[in-house]
């Protein structure tokens, strides 16, 4: 089973996460909700649509590509973009989205989330 939102609710509301951990399944889901793309699940379709548009999903690819859409056309993506970035913190920034979601202590034995793979995919 691959890693989807609600696994990502469920890190983000437990006790037994750690603050890091909670904030970057919360980010992730958030942008997930925003994205303009319906119906999302699974985190593995969010993130190759990042790809597909700005490149490694790395905080500075998405800071700046938040910084080039038109805010007219592209609200929902900027949203989404800008709320993502709190998943990185002051000491991780070198780590791309996909690091950031494989550290992800697991809500259950079922999912799983393999960062090499989508990187491989770019």
């Amino acid at each position: 089973m691959q890693l989807n939102s609600d696994n990502l609710r469920t890190i983000a509301s437990s006790s037994d996460a750690s603050e890091g951990d909670r904030r970057v399944a919360a980010a992730v889901c958030v942008a997930m909700d925003d994205w303009p793309t319906q119906g999302q699940i699974l985190v593995d379709e969010f993130l190759r649509e990042l790809l597909a548009e700005f490149g490694q999903p790395t905080y500075e690819n998405i800071r700046s590509g938040a910084a080039r859409l038109n805010i007219t056309t592209d609200a929902w993506k900027a949203e989404a973009l800008t709320g993502l970035l709190v998943a990185w913190s002051e000491n991780n920034r070198h780590l791309s989205l996909c690091d950031l979601l494989g550290g992800l202590s697991s809500p259950s034995p079922n999912h799983s989330f393999n960062p090499d793979a989508l990187k491989r995919a770019g």
